[in-house]
């Protein structure tokens, strides 16, 4: 079996550093791609511009996605995703600090697979991170990339 991927669209290189982080302290060895927008995460998905070697853009078997992006915003990213017949069976993972109601209404109303608040603590985010991948990239059956 090739190695896993995971999209991690985040725009705060704290944020970025700390998923890297929490990735090798939970012992993950899936290859972790990072995009810092919605409209380079479609760029990524599109393979277009700096995306289109297949071997630097592998198709994410994960996305892990915040909301508070800049120029498009995580909400208008995951409906795009989801509505497209070659993405839309990729999982959706929100990770973000908005835990308003109307912000996981929608990011579920438009196909998350699941929300997740990121947690302020680095030992209870890599917890989380841990449990995250141990589901959605060793437990679960996910479809196979093209």
């Amino acid at each position: 079996m090739s190695q896993q991927t995971v999209l991690l669209v985040e725009d705060n290189p704290r944020d970025v550093r700390l998923t890297q982080r929490a990735f090798k302290q939970a012992q993950l060895t899936h290859e972790l791609r990072v995009v810092r927008d919605g409209d380079e995460a479609l760029a990524y998905l599109n393979r277009e511009g700096m995306y289109q070697d297949t071997t630097e853009s592998p198709r994410p078997n994960v996305i892990l996605l915040d909301l508070n992006l800049p120029r498009m915003g995580g909400h208008e990213v995951l409906r795009r995703v989801k509505q497209d017949p070659r993405f839309q069976h990729i999982p959706i993972i929100v990770l973000t600090t908005s835990g308003r109601s109307d912000d996981v209404r929608l990011a579920y109303e438009h196909g998350a697979n699941a929300y997740l608040l990121k947690p302020v603590e680095f030992t209870r985010f890599t917890e989380v991170v841990e449990q995250l991948g141990k589901f959605w990239l060793e437990t679960v059956e996910l479809p196979p990339t093209v």
